[in-house]
């Protein structure tokens, strides 16, 4: 069926896809931060704190990740667009 898609079709396929990879990176990014978090509490009993602590570190590394793909389009925007000089 992709042999059937025009190249502008491809394109369109290939960045939805990206799109939900980002997705998918983003929930497990928080989630594998909370849930280690949650497992440091336990061992060293710093119960809330160190859940917090992974959470945090779980935003973050989902936000790098949104910024990675918007730098990415941008990039090719920049490319694709024709310039004017």
């Amino acid at each position: 069926m992709l042999h059937m898609l025009g190249p502008e079709g491809r394109k369109y396929l290939k960045e939805s896809a990206g799109a939900g990879a980002l997705g998918i990176e983003m929930g497990l990014a928080v989630a594998l931060g909370y849930y280690v978090g949650h497992w440091l509490d336990g061992r060293f009993e710093s119960t809330p704190y160190l859940t917090y602590i992974g959470l945090l570190f779980g935003f973050a590394a989902a936000f790098k990740g949104v910024f990675r793909v918007a730098r990415k389009y941008a990039k090719n925007e920049r490319n694709e667009t024709p310039s004017d000089a």
